[in-house]
C-alpha cells in the first residue's frame, strides 16, 4: 500500500476514530475517577503538540503574507462578532430563558470563537492554514474585548478582562508552538536537505495530527466524566438550541 493510499484510508476513518475516542474517554473516566485530577496538565501538552503538528507544516512567510487579505478579516469579523452572537441571543432567549445560568452560559460560549481547535479542521478540511493562523490572534484579543459587551447587552452582567488569560494562551499555545514548529524545520534542513525535510514532514503530519486530536478528545471526556453525567439534564437542555445554531451555520 503507498503512502498516499494509506493517509487517505486513515482520514476515511477519521470521524468513527474521533467518535469512538468521546465514548472511550468516558468509559475511562469512569474506570478510573482518579484521572480527572491529571487530566488538565496532560490535556495542556497534548494541544500543544497538536498546535504544533499544524503549523510544523505551514511555511511561517505565508502568515504573514495573510495579513494582506482585508476582505477575509472583515469578513471573518463580522460574523464572529456580530452575526453569532447576536444568532446566540436569539436562541437563547427563546430555548434558554427560563434557566439564567445556561442562559448565560449558553452566550458564553458561542461568542467566543473556537481558538486554536479549527486550524485542525481547517487542515482536515484542505483550507488556507496559513490565512486561519493570520486569523487567531485577533479572535483571542476580540472576543477577551467583546465579552463584557455581550454580557451588558445579552445578559445584563459583566465580567473582568481575563488579560493574564490572553497572554498564557497567547505564549503557551501559540508562539511556542510556533517557535518549536520553526526550529525543527531549520533543524531537519541541516539534517540533509529541504527536500528531505519537506518530505519527511509530510510523512509524518497526518498520523501525528490525526494522533493528538483523539487524545485530546480522549483526555477531555476522560477528565470530566462524572461532570457530564451529573449534569445530564442542563446538557439535554443545551442540545436543542445548539443543534439549530450549527443547522444555521449550514446554510
Amino acid at each position: 500500500m503507498s503512502r498516499e493510499e494509506g493517509l487517505c484510508h486513515l482520514d476515511k476513518l477519521q470521524p468513527f476514530i474521533l467518535i469512538s475516542s468521546v465514548f472511550l474517554g468516558i468509559f475511562l473516566g469512569t474506570i478510573f475517577p482518579e484521572f480527572a485530577h491529571y487530566s488538565d496538565a496532560i490535556l495542556y501538552v497534548i494541544i500543544i503538540v497538536l498546535v504544533y503538528s499544524v503549523m510544523l507544516g505551514v511555511p511561517h512567510q505565508k502568515i504573514w503574507k495573510a495579513y494582506r487579505n482585508w476582505r477575509f478579516f472583515g469578513i471573518a469579523w463580522f460574523v464572529n462578532f456580530v452575526i453569532i452572537p447576536l444568532m446566540a441571543w436569539g436562541l437563547a432567549a427563546l430555548f434558554l430563558s427560563s434557566y439564567p445560568p445556561i442562559y448565560v452560559g449558553f452566550i458564553l460560549y458561542l461568542v467566543t470563537p473556537c481558538t486554536d481547535w479549527f486550524l485542525v479542521f481547517t487542515l482536515m478540511a484542505g483550507g488556507d492554514v496559513p490565512l486561519a493562523l493570520a486569523l487567531l490572534p485577533t479572535n483571542l484579543i476580540l472576543q477577551v474585548v467583546l465579552i463584557p459587551v455581550y454580557l451588558i447587552l445579552f445578559a445584563g452582567e459583566i465580567v473582568s478582562f481575563q488579560f493574564r488569560a490572553l497572554i498564557e494562551t497567547m505564549l503557551i499555545f501559540i508562539l511556542l508552538p510556533f517557535i518549536c514548529a520553526g526550529l525543527t524545520r531549520l533543524f531537519l534542513r541541516k539534517l540533509k536537505d529541504a527536500d528531505w525535510a519537506r518530505d519527511f514532514i509530510e510523512k509524518i503530519l497526518s498520523p501525528l495530527q490525526s494522533a493528538t486530536l483523539t487524545m485530546v478528545l480522549l483526555t477531555m471526556f476522560a477528565g470530566q466524566t462524572f461532570t457530564i453525567l451529573d449534569n445530564i439534564g442542563p446538557l439535554s437542555i443545551v442540545f436543542v438550541p445548539l443543534v439549530v445554531f450549527f443547522l444555521c451555520r449550514l446554510f
